[in-house]
């Protein structure tokens, strides 16, 4: 895992154990939205730029699936875990629109863990770790 994801996921459980609810959600969110573009580079062999988003890289793997280019395409609920991350959380995460309790903070976690399990299943699946 890169070692920005490895970083943010320990910040996201230390605020986490220190009643920092938002902030937890952010790093949690900073750590997927990076291993999300470390799977974008290897799997797709693109270079990303600092104008990519989260945006970006989704819809780059979804066209990958749709022109046969990216084979056996990823998991349905990984695709959908990418999506309704971005759609639900990231961008009002991102922009000051939320702020987590105890409860929402430990479900965005979990749902960001398992979301970066997944993905990194299926780079070792397609042996580019």
């Amino acid at each position: 895992m890169p070692a920005v994801a490895q970083y943010d996921f320990k910040e996201s459980g230390i605020c986490l154990a220190f009643d920092r609810f938002t902030a937890c959600a952010f790093h949690a969110l900073r750590a997927t939205e990076d291993v999300l573009k470390w799977y974008y580079t290897l799997v797709l062999s693109a270079t990303p730029t600092e104008s990519d988003t989260w945006g970006t890289y989704e819809t780059a793997i979804k066209n990958a699936i749709t022109n046969g280019a990216l084979t056996p395409p990823p998991s349905e609920p990984l695709m959908l875990n990418i999506g309704s991350i971005r759609k639900y959380y990231r961008n009002k995460t991102q922009h000051p629109q939320l702020m987590y309790s105890l409860d929402e903070s430990q479900d965005l976690l979990s749902l960001c863990t398992k979301t970066t399990c997944e993905l990194i299943s299926d780079l070792k699946a397609r042996t580019l770790i």
